[in-house]
C-alpha cells in the first residue's frame, strides 16, 4: 500500500512538472522579444538558452529521442550526469544574410559542449544546466561567436497537489544576422539575459490554480557600429517583469480546461534613449486554453485570447489578438512531432518603429527509419508586424517574413555517438529598404554528437 501511494505521488508530481513545462513555454514566450528567441542558423545562438527562448526552436531537432536511462547519463548520488558534445563543420552561402550579388560564403566550424545534471528524486525536484557554443566563420571572421549559459530550476512538494517551482539562468548569445528584428553590422551584438521565475501550483479534486512570477533582465553589448535606423545597446537594456494567475478545471484525467490573466512592465534603463524616446510600457492579457494529456505518449496545450501593450510616451497602444500551441505528438510509434506556434507583442531594435507583433507556426518533426538510423526536419514561419512611432518619415506600417526548412540524417554507431548531415534553408524578405530583410541562406554541414 505504501509503494503504491509513493508511485501515485511520482506520477502525480511527474504531471504537475509537464505541466509546468508548458506553462513557461507561453509564459516566457509573451513575456520576451522575439529578439531573443532562437532563429539562427548553424549557431545554437539562442536555441540552448534555458529560459528566455523556448518558443522556436532554431535547430532542427538537436534533442534527438536519447537511448533509455539505463545507457546516458554518469549517476552522481542521488543526482544523474548528462554530457553532450556536438561538433559540425560545413558551408554557409549568405553569412552576412545578404540580397543577391552582395553575398558572402563561408566554411565554418562549430563545437558545442553542454551538461544537464538532474535529480532522481521520488518528491521535490532540482536540476542544474550549461552549455557552451562557440562558432568559427573562415572567410568571415567579424561574425565569429561565442555563447554561453547557466540555468537552474526546482520544485518542493508541498503535498501531493500543492508545490512550488522556481527557476534562473545566466546566457549570453549573439543577435546573427538573418535573424527576425535584428539590425545589420560589422559583428553581431550580444545579449545577456538573467530571466528568474517563481510559480506555485496547487489543485482541489478537478479545480486547480497556478500563480507565477518573472522577472528579466536584459543587458546588450554592440561588438560594432549599427546602422543608422537601430537603436545602441545602451539604449535597449531593460528589465521585464510579468504576473500571471491561471485557474482551471480538469474535466477528465488528461485533459483541462483554463482561463489566465497577465500583466506585464517593461522598464529601460535609460529613460530617454538617444533617439529622444521614451519606451517604458505596460501591459496586460487574458486568455483562455486547454492542455491533453494522452498519457505521456502525447501532449498538448494550446489558448488564445487577447493582449495589449501600452506606452506611456507617445501614449501609444498596441493590441492584438493572440494565441499559441505546443507540446509533443507521438501517437505514431517512430515518428515524434512537436509543433510550435505563438503570438505575441514585441520590442524592437529599430528607431522608428514602436514594436512588432510576431506570429510564428512551425513543427519539428523526427522519425526513426530504423534502429541506427533518425531523420530530423523541421519548418517554420514567422510574421512581423511593425508599428510605426507617431509622427515619424519615411516608416510605414510594414511586415517582414522569415522562413525556414531543414533537414537530417543521424546515423548511430552507438546509442553514445551519432553522425550524419544535416541541410537548412532560410530566407527573409520586407518592404522597407532601411530595416528589412531581403535574402536567401544555404547552410550544409556535418555533425558528430557524443552523449554519455
Amino acid at each position: 500500500m505504501k509503494d503504491a501511494c509513493k508511485l501515485k505521488a511520482t506520477a502525480s508530481s511527474k504531471s504537475v512538472e509537464e505541466s509546468g513545462r508548458l506553462y513557461r513555454f507561453f509564459a516566457c514566450t509573451l513575456a520576451a522579444s522575439l529578439s531573443c528567441t532562437g532563429w539562427t542558423t548553424p549557431s545554437f545562438s539562442q536555441v540552448t538558452s534555458p529560459v528566455i527562448s523556448p518558443a522556436v526552436p532554431s535547430e532542427v531537432p538537436d534533442n534527438v529521442p536519447p537511448p533509455s536511462t539505463e545507457e546516458l547519463g554518469i549517476p552522481l548520488g542521488s543526482f544523474r550526469l548528462y554530457p553532450t558534445l556536438d561538433i559540425r563543420a560545413g558551408y554557409d552561402t549568405n553569412v552576412f544574410a545578404q540580397p543577391a550579388g552582395q553575398q558572402t560564403g563561408s566554411p565554418y566550424e562549430l563545437i558545442s559542449p553542454s551538461l544537464q545534471v538532474r535529480s532522481d528524486w521520488n518528491n521535490h525536484m532540482l536540476n542544474f544546466g550549461a552549455f557552451g557554443a562557440f562558432g568559427f566563420y573562415n572567410n568571415a571572421t567579424a561574425q565569429n561567436y561565442q555563447n554561453f549559459g547557466f540555468n537552474t530550476d526546482g520544485r518542493v512538494d508541498i503535498r501531493r497537489d500543492w508545490n512550488l517551482s522556481a527557476s534562473a539562468a545566466f546566457t549570453g548569445t549573439t543577435e546573427l544576422l538573418g535573424t527576425p528584428d535584428v539590425a545589420q553590422s560589422v559583428s553581431p551584438s550580444v545579449v545577456y539575459a538573467v530571466p528568474l521565475s517563481l510559480s506555485m501550483f496547487q489543485r482541489f479534486n478537478r479545480l486547480f490554480y497556478q500563480a507565477t512570477a518573472t522577472a528579466t533582465g536584459l543587458r546588450y553589448s554592440d561588438s560594432s557600429q549599427l546602422n543608422t535606423s537601430a537603436l545602441p545597446g545602451g539604449s535597449r537594456d531593460r528589465n521585464e517583469f510579468g504576473e500571471t494567475l491561471r485557474a482551471g478545471y480538469e474535466l477528465y484525467e488528461g485533459f483541462d480546461f483554463w482561463v489566465q490573466g497577465g500583466l506585464n512592465q517593461r522598464s529601460y534603463l535609460q529613460y530617454i534613449n538617444i533617439a529622444g524616446q521614451q519606451r517604458d510600457s505596460s501591459g496586460w492579457s487574458i486568455v483562455g486554453g486547454s492542455t491533453l494529456d494522452l498519457g505521456g505518449i502525447s501532449k498538448l496545450e494550446g489558448f488564445v485570447g487577447y493582449t495589449q501593450q501600452n506606452y506611456f510616451n507617445p501614449g501609444v497602444t498596441t493590441g492584438a489578438v493572440t494565441f499559441g500551441l505546443g507540446g509533443t505528438w507521438n501517437g505514431y510509434q517512430p515518428l515524434i512531432v512537436r509543433p510550435f506556434v505563438i503570438r505575441s507583442i514585441n520590442e524592437t531594435v529599430f528607431t522608428n518603429y514602436q514594436d512588432y507583433l510576431s506570429t510564428t507556426i512551425g513543427a519539428e518533426f523526427n522519425y526513426t527509419i530504423q534502429n541506427d538510423w533518425q531523420l530530423n526536419a523541421g519548418t517554420s514561419f514567422s510574421l512581423l508586424d511593425y508599428t510605426p512611432v507617431p509622427g515619424t518619415t519615411g516608416t510605414f506600417q510594414h511586415t517582414d517574413n522569415f522562413y525556414r526548412v531543414s533537414l537530417g540524417l543521424l546515423y548511430s554507431f552507438r546509442p553514445q555517438l551519432q553522425i550524419g548531415p544535416l541541410y537548412e534553408f532560410s530566407a527573409g524578405s520586407g518592404p522597407d529598404p532601411n530595416t528589412s530583410p531581403n535574402f536567401t541562406r544555404h547552410t550544409i554541414m556535418l555533425r558528430l554528437v557524443a552523449k554519455q
